[in-house]
């Protein structure tokens, strides 16, 4: 079975990936955050920097783009292959407001006219690269013609519909009429955002259609959550590990087998983190990034809500040290 690291945005960028894959290898595979490919032709330097290959020499990595534009979404997908990158993922999960109210992400689910237009004009502009590839904003990257890179595999993560769980066959029918390596369904709908239990029976019906690569994803937090998943269905291609993952970094290492986390691996991880954070960006940003991750690491602390109250509330590193420092001490036994 195949496991694969969710993408979450503001929280597995390369520093946290790089160390995660150092740490606890078995991955088969990360996804970045999205990158937005937009009209402009042109990615901001933070997700350039993201995706860089040398930023990301420890983890098997898979770009992911978010786009309602099928040249745009061609366009940056050629990019991205140019830097080497063999596997290209389309969002359509993403279930943000400011995300969905603009038709992307999930919001596209909402349009399956629109995204059945989208996947035909994407895959005719695969078939002949260069009509696209000079649509650029970039100079350097060559002339109308040259350098166009092998056209790489196009994978998508989407949900089982935007509103209603009743889209969510008429969406499998189009995803099965083109080309696509790999469907990742995460089993809500849209408008559930991350609330109530998965719809497996709704990605049953999915995955009893499907004429392509189904990948399961969807409140994956225990071993026995992905035995669950490949008793139910054998044949899956693999299954992504999201809020489970970060909450367990130990996780997918379990699921193949091996031993549960430890406490003082997770003081390691955190540790290494924190490093990692205070010495790429400002104070401000390090401790902001840390405390999205203690809305997960405070399940491995029962009891200790004040505590971990403390560490969300701290404003500079020192006292965020002093308030780990502190939990750590409370948590564990004389």
């Amino acid at each position: 079975m195949n496991y694969y690291f969710a993408p979450m945005e503001g929280i597995t960028g390369y520093l946290f990936r790089n160390i995660h894959a150092e740490q606890f290898p078995g991955a088969d595979r990360y996804y970045s955050p999205f990158l937005s490919a937009n009209h402009n032709y042109s990615f901001q330097n933070k997700e350039k920097r993201d995706v860089a290959p040398e930023n990301n020499r420890s983890t098997n990595l898979v770009p992911q783009l978010l786009t309602k534009q099928a040249d745009e979404f061609v366009w940056g997908a050629l990019e991205l292959a140019r830097a080497g990158y063999s596997e290209i993922n389309l969002n359509l999960g993403c279930p943000s407001s400011t995300v969905a109210s603009k038709g992307k992400g999930s919001g596209f689910l909402a349009d399956p006219e629109g995204l059945d237009r989208f996947f035909d004009r994407t895959f005719e502009l695969l078939a002949r690269p260069e009509t696209i590839h000079s649509r650029k904003a970039d100079p350097s990257a060559g002339k109308e013609g040259e350098n166009i890179p092998a056209v790489p595999r196009i994978s998508v993560k989407t949900r089982i519909g935007y509103a209603d769980a009743g889209e969510a066959l008429p969406l499998m029918r189009i995803f099965n009429r083109y080309p696509i390596s790999e469907l990742i369904i995460h089993a809500r709908v849209r408008t559930a955002m991350y609330k109530g239990v998965p719809d497996i029976e709704t990605f049953s019906e999915m995955y009893a259609i499907r004429e392509i690569p189904v990948a399961y994803n969807g409140d994956v937090y225990t071993k026995e959550d992905a035995e669950k998943m490949q008793k139910l269905f054998p044949d899956l291609s693999g299954i992504m590990c999201g809020r489970g993952a970060i909450a367990d970094p130990a996780l997918i290492r379990e699921c193949r087998g091996g031993e549960p986390l430890t406490f003082a691996e997770w003081k390691t991880f955190h540790d290494r983190l924190a490093a990692a954070y205070f010495g790429q960006y400002s104070e401000r940003i390090a401790i902001g990034r840390m405390k999205e991750l203690w809305y997960y690491w405070e399940r491995l602390f029962p009891g200790e809500e004040r505590a971990v109250l403390t560490v969300k509330k701290a404003r500079d590193r020192m006292s965020y040290t002093a308030a780990v420092n502190m939990l750590i001490r409370e948590h564990l036994p004389a």
